[in-house]
């Protein structure tokens, strides 16, 4: 987990689960921090455990919303419609072709289940 935090009171200000690096920085900029008085970490899931009660319930919520919007973008990405699939099905001549369809689903299901890209 990407965290952006004041650096002079180690409050955290920003957070996300899916981040390019700079990204939280830029947001903080955009409302009003100073960029030499910030920083963006990476955090692991138990030193998240650990502060997450020092963090601002809408900072939590706006990094929630954001992982969620990835993912459902990432997952209509590589979930074929029902319509291609079936068609993919009842066209395919090859193990092969099968594979591409049964791969992209995979994808998408093994995601849900454990509830991240990896």
């Amino acid at each position: 987990m990407l965290i952006c935090m004041v650096k002079e009171t180690n409050k955290i200000i920003g957070l996300q689960y899916s981040s390019a690096e700079g990204k939280l920085i830029q947001d903080a900029i955009s409302k009003g921090y100073k960029s030499g008085d910030i920083e963006e970490k990476y955090i692991s899931d138990n030193d998240f455990r650990k502060i997450k009660s020092s963090i601002p319930i809408n900072v939590i919520t706006k990094a929630a919303i954001v992982s969620r919007e990835i993912k459902n973008k990432t997952i209509n990405g590589n979930l074929p419609s029902w319509a291609e699939v079936e068609k993919g099905i009842d066209n395919a001549k090859t193990i092969q072709d099968l594979q591409k369809i049964i791969k992209k689903m995979a994808r998408v299901i093994y995601w849900l289940a454990k509830d991240k890209e990896d």
